[in-house]
């Protein structure tokens, strides 16, 4: 071989090695970039949901008409439309006393009238009266045509304490009262109205929901055994003489109204059933694997095992949360307000309000922007939620 091709080969191996001691220097002082970020599985709107919420610095209860809201302590009364809560000036108060054979409970209740409705709120207390009766919530109402009764108002009463929007709430007793507050007595006749154990009127005898008296229905539970988890009640119809029963022994206070029919639950085995009353027939227009304590039931949706079910025609609606904290329900519209986790499993919480109506769907997600014991409510294009006693108002637009 000649000398020029060895020292030729021996300088290209010198070469080669040069290079990978280059290299290998390089690779070895050289900082390994840091690996990119994993992204959030959710685009995050704190700061928007935070920036365009109106807040008030008090809990809003929802009421029986569409819109409408109160605060307590004091009562003020609100219409919520498109993000924003209008206060609404009371157009008087009205100032009566009720009593039956057991009670006698003073009220001075601040009303509104609006859209031909009336609605006033007000909570009598004694704690230190040492009585059967040391809480009661009234609920002002015109007095409806279905209640059969010449007064102009209807003051409902609630002697349980809770912490339920009048809306929700169920009521024992129903007071016509006239234009200046003179009491007419019970609307309905009380005379043979039995003493429950905790001493009161047997609360049961006659149970009343806003919803209900609109129509002229009531339930009762006279003719069963009191049972506070699983109460069971007859549904009567107010009518001239003798009332009629629409239903034997229905589970719950919740009653629909659609297409004629005359909608309430009933429970089967392990099934509760929502049925459709109409010209004397009884047909099932809905069923749920559960008993009735196990269901939220708002508007005409019952929330069970992450689902949401219409019990108007059955439909179910499967829900994506991880954990769900409330719903709301104005006619087809949903909001449900839950908790959702990263995707990657991170330990940062995501918490989730969906929207839902015929014609979109929408879903925003942020960070601690609600308790997870708080309810959220649905008005005219405004979803509203709370966190630490203050009420958060946002249009729907933003979600």
């Amino acid at each position: 071989m000649k000398k020029k091709t060895v020292f030729t080969i021996i300088f290209v191996m010198l070469a080669v090695l040069a290079i990978s001691a280059g290299f290998y220097y390089l690779n070895k002082n050289t900082p390994k970039p840091e690996p990119k970020p994993k992204k959030f599985s959710y685009d995050l709107k704190d700061e928007v949901f935070f920036k365009n919420a109106r807040t008030i610095d008090a809990k809003l209860y929802k009421s029986d008409i569409d819109g409408v809201f109160y605060t307590l302590n004091p009562t003020k009364y609100y219409l919520v439309e498109n993000g924003k809560a209008t206060p609404i000036k009371p157009a008087g108060t009205l100032k009566t006393t009720v009593s039956d054979t057991a009670f006698r409970i003073n009220f001075t209740i601040p009303y509104i009238n609006i859209r031909g409705e009336r609605f006033g709120v007000a909570v009598w207390s004694k704690p230190q009266s040492g009585g059967v009766y040391n809480y009661a919530f009234a609920l002002l109402k015109k007095m409806p045509g279905a209640m059969g009764s010449k007064y102009e108002n209807l003051v409902l009463v609630d002697t349980n304490k809770s912490n339920l929007s009048a809306a929700e709430r169920v009521y024992s007793e129903a007071f016509a009262i006239s234009k200046s507050g003179e009491c007419g007595g019970q609307v309905l006749d009380t005379r043979n109205r039995t003493v429950e154990a905790s001493g009161k009127l047997r609360t049961d005898w006659f149970v009343y929901t806003a919803e209900s008296v609109k129509h002229g229905c009531y339930f009762s539970g006279r003719f069963y055994s009191q049972n506070t988890e699983k109460p069971d009640y007859d549904l009567y119809k107010i009518a001239s003489g003798e009332d009629k029963i629409l239903a034997k022994k229905v589970n719950g206070t919740w009653l629909g109204f659609s297409g004629g029919g005359i909608y309430c639950l009933k429970q089967s085995g392990k099934s509760l059933k929502s049925v459709c009353l109409k010209d004397g027939r009884q047909k099932q227009a809905a069923s749920l694997p559960a008993s009735a304590e196990k269901v939220i039931i708002k508007g005409n949706f019952a929330f069970y095992d992450m689902k949401l079910v219409s019990l108007i025609n059955g439909k179910i609606t499967p829900l994506n949360f991880k954990k769900v904290y409330d719903f709301s329900a104005r006619g087809s519209e949903l909001l449900i307000a839950g908790k959702e986790e990263n995707r990657e499993g991170d330990t940062f919480k995501v918490q989730k309000l969906m929207y839902l109506s015929k014609e979109k769907s929408a879903v925003l997600f942020a960070n601690n922007i609600m308790s997870e014991s708080s309810c959220c409510e649905l008005a005219a294009g405004s979803a509203i939620t709370q966190k630490e006693g203050k009420t958060h108002i946002i249009s729907l637009d933003l979600i």
